[in-house]
């Protein structure tokens, strides 16, 4: 039964992109090398496609890395005035990547966000749901200033974890 169905479907193979390539007779092009406006350039022996993450977790780190790289993210900035005087002092903050998912087996992703301007990642997922977020796994991308670690316990999170 398997010879039938395989007769029936058409499958695709992935081919290296050398192979697309067509050269001509002429050219000294190797098979591993490609010309491209004047310049031999050489390719790497590419090996297929990537292979997947072996824990859910790892894709949930790599997801919090790549909102903190994300155009969207942006250095919040905090201000608070120093001693006694008028002046008042920036804090510099690294932007954040954060990811939030169900504690159970399956880790459905339930939200993914990153810091403002004006707003941590902590904060902003907070507000976004308030309610929906006890017992759940949070995934940073850096460690927590004190203010995101305090509401991180007060959230009533099951656990959380960052790229460090």
């Amino acid at each position: 039964s398997t010879v039938s169905l395989k007769e029936n479907f058409e499958y695709y193979q992935w081919k290296p992109l050398y192979a697309e390539c067509s050269a001509s007779p002429f050219s000294k092009q190797t098979e591993n090398s490609e010309k491209r406006d004047g310049e031999e350039t050489e390719r790497k022996n590419d090996k297929g496609p990537p292979s997947r993450l072996p824990h859910k977790e790892d894709l949930c780190i790599l997801l919090a890395l790549h909102m903190e790289n994300s155009p969207n993210c942006q250095e919040p900035i905090c201000k608070y005035v120093g001693n006694k005087q008028k002046e008042t002092n920036i804090l510099k903050f690294f932007k954040t990547g954060m990811v939030i998912c169900e504690a159970n087996k399956p880790k459905r992703i339930i939200t993914m966000d990153c810091s403002t301007k004006y707003l941590h990642a902590v904060p902003k997922a907070l507000l976004r749901f308030p309610n929906a977020l006890k017992g759940c796994e949070v995934y940073l991308s850096r460690m927590p200033c004190i203010s995101c670690a305090k509401l991180l316990i007060q959230g009533q999170y099951q656990r959380y974890n960052t790229c460090n």
